[in-house]
């Protein structure tokens, strides 16, 4: 949710002068459009856009096209927000520095909280083991601790949430 779709009517002939109005709507209230499309005079589709809020779970809306002759149906499903990156103000960063790391979703999150769990693969680099994103929210930052390191060491930040696994890799180096 909160994306815009772009859907196609396609006749079955092309449009005659002045066009062809067909009358759209929507079975759910997360997904509006306009209430009518043309298809152009000579034409044979036109497009139109759908409007999506974030919903609190993965749904489906039928929108239905509509003329004086008949009436055809399609459906649009809208996702929940979801872990879509984890990313890192700095992939190379010496040992007993602070970096940010940033959790992003699909789009804003509705209803209920998503907890994010993270991960280091290293002992010597500290993460929240969650972190809890809130209804409105499409982000949200965190501190990641780094130790001083005797020798370089490749490290994987990992973020699970909703059966999905987004990664991240940093290098810590000595001082």
């Amino acid at each position: 949710g909160g994306k815009t779709a772009t859907a196609k009517i396609t006749l079955n002939k092309k449009a005659p002068m002045g066009g062809w109005l067909i009358n759209l709507s929507s079975n759910k209230p997360f997904a509006t459009l306009l209430p009518s499309v043309t298809v152009p005079a000579g034409a044979s589709s036109a497009t139109f856009k759908v409007d999506t809020v974030p919903v609190p779970t993965d749904d489906v809306a039928t929108i239905t096209a509509t003329d004086t002759n008949s009436s055809k149906a399609g459906l649009l499903a809208v996702q929940r927000a979801t872990l879509s990156s984890l990313d890192l103000s700095l992939t190379t960063a010496t040992g007993g520095t602070v970096v940010a790391g940033k959790v992003r979703l699909t789009g804003t999150l509705s209803g209920a909280n998503l907890t994010v769990a993270l991960s280091s693969s290293s002992a010597h680099v500290s993460v929240p083991s969650t972190l809890v994103l809130s209804a409105g929210q499409s982000s949200r930052t965190f501190v990641i601790k780094t130790k001083t390191v005797a020798i370089a060491e490749i490290v994987t930040i990992t973020g699970q949430a909703g059966g999905i696994t987004q990664t991240a890799v940093m290098a810590i180096m000595p001082r």
